[in-house]
């Protein structure tokens, strides 16, 4: 998990409100400010490959089970989120790109194009694919102090199940709606 201080923004990640009550404050499955061009959940070259296997067959559930599979696109970040941006605007290009890949199979159980994510050129050995899959924003005043950031980590922990390497927690401006009404540009 990746605490932090105040930081400049979320960045392309997920933004919205969840309306659960529980879990994530903001809900890491839906889209974001960019969903055009920048996406949150790929389908990786290895689950794709699970998916189009004709010889040495895996069984159906392993290929549903690919197909299932998304892996946060931001995997590949460290740190804090200032260290994440620093990162992504440094190392742009390895991030991985979704291209269209043919589905070869031919037995009608999956979409005859996929859209599948180029292997990334991130280090990804030990990184699961749900890292850095949650922002949780708290408030200013509460980001200041690491106690209580820690006690807010801690409370999203053991609400969601989540594990730690899944969540960054901090102050994000861009997430505050009142910052207006301190006198911060919008």
């Amino acid at each position: 998990m990746v605490l932090t201080g105040p930081a400049p923004c979320v960045s392309c990640r997920s933004g919205y409100e969840s309306s659960s009550g529980l879990g994530p404050r903001y809900d890491p499955f839906l889209p974001t400010f960019w969903p055009a061009r920048v996406p949150n959940h790929v389908l990786t070259e290895r689950d794709y490959l699970t998916v189009n296997k004709e010889s040495g067959r895996p069984t159906e559930d392993q290929r549903a089970d690919a197909f299932a599979n998304r892996a946060s696109w931001l995997r590949g970040l460290h740190g804090t989120p200032i260290d994440q941006l620093t990162q992504g605007v440094a190392e742009w290009y390895k991030f991985g790109i979704v291209e269209v890949r043919p589905y070869t199979v031919g037995d009608g159980r999956y979409p005859d194009r996929l859209q599948v994510e180029s292997v990334p050129g991130f280090p990804l050995e030990g990184v699961s694919d749900t890292a850095n899959l949650v922002a949780i924003h708290v408030d200013a005043a509460t980001a200041a102090e690491d106690a209580a950031v820690l006690a807010a980590a801690g409370d999203v922990l053991s609400l969601t199940g989540l594990a730690a390497e899944e969540v960054t927690v901090g102050y994000f401006d861009k997430l505050d709606p009142f910052r207006r009404d301190r006198g911060e540009p919008a």
